[in-house]
């Protein structure tokens, strides 16, 4: 089977699961309300006004645009971003696959193993710029293994293409723009990557000279300030030298690093999953791993620069997101396929995807689409000029109507009562008309007179 019908299989499939999770109408998260704000805030004041509500609002603009041409409401705009940028992220994940393990069985095995990844599938129901950063996150790993396997400009050219594109839905992807052409030079002496990235970046200031404080670059500029990131360091050192007593303050920063490191590692094996995580390390210690020199070369090198990134973050934050390790997970996802078919126990391959395909699509735990199904009685069955007052964000957004300060402004109260959150119940009346799941998770209506 050649490269094109698996990747347009792969495609096909993609598109279906991505239809067949919005079938469990589990309520939007609450960053993908927060992009749609941006985006109606852009269609109302510009970039400037979308900017006010997110900082980088590439993505809430790229929304309001596509839903404007097409008269699409922007969260189905975003569900169709979302089938087409997981399609890209697969096509480039078989794409990057085949430049190293150039055989039809690893790559069907790719495909099946890209998509019923869980931590992608379970994010097929949300709005998140992450997925277009993934897409072409991806896109300029495939473009860099390429250019460094033939060192056609024509590579190079995509490489820049694609990560400055990514780095219009994550900043990090600023760093891979400015690192890549760096270590390109030391490692292989070619200058093409870091010709190309000087000719952008005294266009990008020239033309861009008055917008260098916009959005989130000055916070970029301020996480890899290292006298910055020692300033904000210092301070949590010294605190934790107050419970670690006389005879442990001297290991007060390793201690800290050590338990950062932690983070990182259990972020990435619980997102990485145990399964693939033994594959993985049962193919580093058997040498089931490809042998394509300049493949790994690129793979390392992309793996490195994220374990920075992740590590500047951490020394700010002190947490770590699932969504951030996701790139390294991506790369590391790429190794699985041909130690699949190399270690030639179909029998583990099978039980891998079965197991993938429960956490994928297995609803467990009890559903929350009681939320959606509340906020949307309010939004078929009251006046336009109904205001509302929600104890969740969420069903007020899916209500669709003007939110009130304060219970007594408004014309229709939403209480949602979890069974381990019990929200008061403001009133003594009854409902007028309530939604619950099979916990017992209740989204109590109530109406209102402001007379």
């Amino acid at each position: 089977m050649q490269t094109r019908s698996i990747i347009f299989m792969a495609v096909l499939v993609n598109l279906l699961f991505s239809y067949l999770m919005l079938l469990y109408n589990q309520p939007v998260n609450v960053d993908g309300i927060l992009y749609i704000h941006a985006a109606q805030a852009y269609l109302k004041d510009g970039l400037q006004g979308a900017a006010q509500i997110y900082a980088w609002p590439f993505y809430p603009v790229l929304m309001a645009k596509i839903s404007t041409l097409f008269h699409l409401s922007l969260l189905n705009t975003g569900y169709i971003l979302n089938g087409f940028f997981t399609s890209i992220l697969i096509i480039f994940f078989i794409l990057a696959l085949n430049t190293f393990e150039n055989s039809p069985t690893v790559l069907l095995w790719g495909a099946a193993v890209i998509l019923l990844f869980p931590a992608l599938n379970h994010d097929r129901y949300n709005i998140v710029r992450d997925i277009g950063y993934y897409a072409f996150f991806m896109a300029s790993l495939w473009g860099y293994i390429k250019f460094l396997q033939t060192e056609k400009f024509i590579y190079a050219l995509f490489f820049i293409f694609a990560i400055i594109l990514a780095s219009l839905f994550r900043i990090e992807g600023i760093i891979f723009l400015i690192l890549i052409p760096v270590i390109t030079l030391v490692v292989k002496y070619d200058f093409k990557l870091i010709l190309i990235n000087i000719i952008l970046s005294i266009a990008g200031i020239f033309l861009l000279r008055h917008h260098l404080t916009f959005g989130r670059i000055p916070e970029l500029i301020a996480y890899i300030n290292p006298h910055q990131l020692f300033a904000f360091f210092q301070p949590h050192v010294c605190n934790l030298k107050n419970y670690l007593g006389i005879n442990g303050q001297d290991d007060a920063c390793v201690f800290l690093l050590s338990g950062l490191a932690g983070i990182l590692i259990v972020s990435f094996l619980t997102t990485y999953g145990i399964f693939s995580s033994l594959l993985l390390a049962y193919g580093i210690k058997t040498r089931l791993l490809p042998e394509n020199k300049s493949a790994m070369q690129s793979l390392i090198i992309y793996i490195v620069i994220n374990i920075i990134i992740l590590a500047v973050f951490l020394l700010h934050q002190l947490f770590m997101n699932w969504r951030y390790v996701f790139p390294v997970v991506l790369i590391s996802l790429l190794f699985l396929p041909g130690i699949l078919v190399r270690l030639n126990k179909l029998w583990i391959g099978v039980i891998y995807l079965l197991c993938n395909t429960a956490s994928s699509f297995g609803q467990f735990g009890p559903s929350n689409s009681y939320i959606v199904d509340a906020g949307q009685w309010v939004a078929h069955n009251t006046p336009p000029n109904t205001k509302i007052y929600a104890s969740d964000i969420t069903a007020a957004f899916y209500a669709e109507r003007t939110e009130a300060n304060t219970i007594n402004k408004a014309d229709y109260i939403i209480i949602i009562n979890k069974i381990h959150s019990p929200s008061q119940i403001p009133f003594n009346t009854q409902p007028v008309v309530s939604f619950h799941n099979k916990r017992g998770d209740t989204a109590y209506i109530f109406k209102h007179s402001t007379s």
